[in-house]
């Protein structure tokens, strides 16, 4: 927000939605792989395959 209260940036569904994926991403990574540097992130060709990453990160994480 400015100084008069107005907002001066905003971030929609996606924004959330893909930082979102990027915390579970980094958080798979952390319990995976603790001594190993995150690697930068790179782009998805879609959502579905983003999605389909995640549940397979959170899979082999929730067996760790």
């Amino acid at each position: 927000m400015d100084d008069k209260g107005r907002r001066v940036a905003a971030f929609g569904y996606y924004a959330g939605f893909a930082g979102c994926a990027m915390g579970i991403d980094a958080w798979c990574h952390k319990l995976l792989n603790e001594h190993v540097p995150y690697e930068s992130i790179k782009p998805f060709n879609t959502e579905e395959e983003m999605i389909t990453q995640m549940k397979a990160k959170l899979l082999l994480a929730s067996k760790n």
